[in-house]
């Protein structure tokens, strides 16, 4: 089950984080001293390494200076979510979801958004919370995809809720073409199933 957990934790990701993120670089672990723990959350796809090195003072003065500017003007959703996409990458939770939920405030419907706010749910232990965002997500965007693969690593491999993990692969598997990552979804789920029956049928 440890193994499995760690296959759910390393696969979900955020479409929105990516979106953010993928021209520029990361800040290492040590770039707010004292503050930032180590990344240790979901990590959007093609990140790369994390540079070593470069000090507190830049990213200390990219989040200043993005807090001046929400504080100016509420609505400036380009400053809410790129304060809750820097948090996010150190996995600084309380303050990722902080800054998405104003980002959400400001643009409701975006699925991209709820599916970042549905990543920080889980990672808070509020996995009814994500569920409730990437369904969300979902019925807005009946394309994206993202949203049916994180309902699928929450339902199954945080709450074991097999039919709601079924009915969200079932779609996942029409996708045209299917997510890169979808075999080892599959193994994985598959993997569970004999976990769970294991475990039922040894006690």
């Amino acid at each position: 089950m440890f193994l499995l957990g760690g296959f759910a934790f390393g696969v979900l990701v955020g479409f929105g984080l990516f979106r953010v993120y993928q021209d520029r670089p990361q800040f290492g672990e040590a770039a707010v001293a004292q503050e930032l723990s180590a990344p240790a959350g979901p990590r959007a796809p093609a990140q790369g390494a994390v540079p070593q090195g470069g000090g507190a003072a830049p990213m200390v003065g990219e989040l200043n200076e993005l807090k001046r500017r929400l504080e100016a003007n509420p609505q400036d959703i380009e400053a809410a979510i790129k304060l809750g996409g820097m948090y996010y990458q150190v996995g600084m939770w309380d303050q990722a979801g902080q800054f998405y939920e104003i980002a959400l405030g400001i643009r409701p419907d975006d699925p991209d958004l709820l599916i970042d706010a549905g990543n920080v749910h889980r990672e808070l232990g509020r996995h009814t919370q994500a569920l409730d965002n990437f369904r969300r997500a979902y019925e807005i965007d009946p394309d994206h995809w993202q949203a049916l693969f994180n309902t699928v690593v929450v339902a199954a491999f945080d709450l074991q809720q097999m039919d709601l993990a079924d009915a969200a692969m079932a779609k996942l598997e029409e996708v045209d073409p299917p997510p890169q990552d979808l075999p080892a979804l599959k193994q994985a789920l598959a993997e569970l199933r004999t976990s769970i029956s294991t475990s039922g049928s040894s006690q």
